[in-house]
């Protein structure tokens, strides 16, 4: 049997929407920017911001599960 030694990094995150340091940040902006909160400006300004405002997860596992069969020939890609 072949065996294989990767070595995967990766970054796990969720996102916070309670937290009150994300949501003054956020108010703040909108003070810097003169945006009303439901304003339409300020409702895109949060979407675009939340994927930047996650908490890292530290001490996670993660299972990775390689499905060989479905690997073609020499290559290291699936054709699916």
């Amino acid at each position: 049997a072949t065996e294989w030694d990767v070595a995967i990094h990766g970054w796990i995150f969720e996102p916070e929407h309670t937290s009150l340091r994300r949501r003054a940040f956020i108010n703040f902006l909108r003070k810097v920017l003169d945006l009303e909160k439901g304003e339409e400006a300020s409702e895109i300004l949060e979407r675009r911001l939340r994927p930047f405002l996650y908490d890292n997860e530290r001490g996670k596992s993660l299972t990775v599960e390689l499905l060989t069969d479905q690997l073609s020939g020499d290559c290291s890609h699936s054709d699916e």
